[in-house]
């Protein structure tokens, strides 16, 4: 097979795999009880879910400090971070697997922007769009009981 041919073929094949991806995010983005990328298995993009409390905005993780935990990777900013969310994820576990918190008022889970965040009732609640966090922070305890129930409903439907 001549040089020009494979590198097609190989062209053609990463191309496919490339189109393939999108419907795989899809997928895992209903599917997982905590919200992961499809492909690294990184959870809430790589953000440090400590750093929202500690620092009071979201923070990048470091690959030197990953920790595994609820079938996702976790990154964190400091050895300290990763510490402090293993001896106790549930404080810094972002509610609703790290969906958008104000899809989940809906009851079908959708990706987060971990950039977009709030603290309430000392859960990290991650959203998707602005206009979104701001109708769930307008709704106040209603919004989150009802999110809560909810996601108590359809969390037994995802895969571990």
């Amino acid at each position: 097979m001549s040089l020009a041919r494979r590198k097609f073929l190989l062209d053609a094949a990463a191309g496919l795999a490339l189109a393939a991806l999108p419907s795989v995010a899809a997928r895992a983005g209903i599917t997982e009880r905590v919200f992961v990328d499809p492909v690294s298995g990184i959870a809430i993009d790589g953000f440090d879910p400590v750093a929202y409390f500690v620092e009071g905005r979201p923070k990048a993780g470091s690959a030197e400090h990953e920790a595994e935990w609820a079938d996702a990777v976790w990154r964190f900013a400091s050895s300290g971070n990763a510490a402090a969310f293993l001896k106790d994820p549930d404080i810094y576990m972002p509610a609703f697997g790290g969906y958008d918190g104000e899809s989940m008022l809906r009851g079908t889970p959708v990706a987060s922007d971990p950039s977009l965040f709030s603290i309430i009732g000392q859960r990290l609640v991650l959203f998707r769009l602005p206009e979104g966090r701001d109708a769930f922070l307008a709704g106040g305890a209603a919004s989150m009981e009802e999110a809560e129930a909810k996601w108590a409903a359809l969390k037994p439907q995802l895969s571990p």
